[in-house]
């Protein structure tokens, strides 16, 4: 097959030699100063369709005029032109890049290779080849390229989703831990007023922030969704089965079944339709993290937050994971490991938890249990959070000794930070 290539390159070479090679090699150097983006801004959405122009024209030319099969093509794709896109990421905006590239080498790569599959929906191109590959006929297959290359641009125009840069979202965290500061105690002061019996009705909001939300988000060492998270969040026994019977319990109750009955199908369809929905939010939304549902609310472009499988994939996965990896690294490295990872984890969640209470688009300063309850934006309505709060008061005591003891390890790298 090789030897297929080179022999068609060579013919190709004879055949436009006559009429300037040195215009070919200049379309040669132009495409790869396209796919290398010097002197472009990768994010600008007139440079993407340059690039993305480019790759489709790749793509003829390898299937089409080249005649080269699935193998040589997804080669050249995957282990050619992906990564060198993903350079001209490492090298552009460096001045607002910097915590990113406290990542190693290989999450460097990784990030950024991740980052141009999601926000350049650089599968649609991988689609495209697989289909063109299955086709034989070359005008069939001229017909698929440009037909993909049309779509793939359309969806670029339109597409809005971005993520700011790994700085801009650590110094919007620490400014609202700030401003959480001056309405409450600092994390060093927390611990003597609390040792004064001093309690402001935060420590309460806070403890029922992770009761309610992520109740293993301080045992938790890392910032992303685990199975483990999984299975007990939607097993709960002390919520959620009973809540479940509550749900379904119109299938057992023969009132509520002579009810349906009477009121004609319709309704019996539209009452079915309603437990479903319900059991959907509650069992398949819902496994974000603290941390991710506020990366998500806080690093996305405006109005970008309905493409929710690039979000979830992407955003709450993939940036969060990311982030934390570069903060956590890059204040071990400015103080020389003086801290193990462990405290410096515990000192990015408690901060992480106050801008969390304090974003306007998430729970906006509540000063109340029942203003918090009203405030939450999840997969439960505020009945349920109610009932939480229920059963949250019998236990509260113990999430304060527990955010009390953080602040603690918090303070000990808040101390030179």
């Amino acid at each position: 097959m090789l030897e297929s290539i080179i022999t068609k390159t060579s013919e190709l070479i004879a055949y436009i030699e006559p009429y300037k090679l040195d215009i070919v090699l200049t379309v040669l150097v132009a495409t790869f100063t396209i796919i290398l983006a010097l002197g472009e801004d990768v994010k600008n959405k007139y440079y993407q369709k340059k690039y993305l122009l480019t790759c489709y024209l790749l793509l003829y030319v390898l299937s089409n005029v080249l005649g080269a099969n699935i193998i040589w093509i997804l080669f050249s794709f995957i282990f050619l032109i992906l990564p060198l896109s993903t350079l001209n990421l490492s090298y552009s905006n460096n001045k607002n890049n910097f915590l990113e590239q406290e990542l190693s080498t290989i999450q460097y790569w990784i990030y950024h290779t991740l980052y141009w599959i999601f926000i350049v929906e650089w599968y649609i191109l991988l689609l495209c080849i697989l289909i063109t590959s299955f086709t034989p006929n070359l005008y069939i297959k001229t017909l698929i390229i440009l037909v993909f290359s049309i779509i793939h641009l359309y969806r670029n125009s339109k597409d809005i989703l971005g993520v700011q840069p790994f700085s801009t979202t650590r110094d919007q965290i620490v400014k609202q831990m700030n401003q959480f500061n001056k309405q409450f105690y600092t994390i060093k002061e927390a611990e003597n007023e609390h040792r004064k019996g001093k309690e402001d009705i935060r420590f309460y909001l806070l403890g029922f922030i992770i009761y309610a939300e992520d109740r293993d988000y301080f045992e938790r060492n890392g910032h992303n969704t685990n199975f483990k998270r999984l299975f007990e969040q939607k097993f709960d026994v002390t919520f959620n089965i009973f809540n479940i019977i509550k749900k379904f319990k119109f299938i057992i109750d023969e009132n509520s079944n002579m009810q349906l009955e009477n009121s004609g199908k319709t309704n019996k369809l539209k009452h079915i339709i309603k437990v479903i929905k319900s059991a959907y939010k509650r069992y398949f939304r819902g496994y974000s993290t603290i941390e991710m549902q506020h990366i998500r609310i806080s690093v996305m472009n405006p109005n970008s937050f309905d493409y929710v499988i690039r979000r979830k994939l992407f955003v709450e996965g993939v940036y969060t994971y990311f982030y934390f990896c570069s903060w956590k690294r890059f204040i071990l490295r400015v103080n020389d490991k003086k801290f193990n990872a462990k405290n410096v984890t515990t000192y990015l969640k408690v901060i992480t938890l106050k801008s969390y209470y304090m974003d306007k688009n998430i729970l906006n300063n509540p000063v109340k249990h029942d203003v918090l309850v009203n405030n939450f934006k999840s997969r439960l309505d505020q009945k349920d959070y109610a009932d939480l709060y229920s059963f949250f008061k019998y236990l509260k005591d113990d999430y304060k000794e527990e955010l009390i003891d953080n602040f603690e390890i918090a303070n000990k790298v808040y101390d030179v930070n």
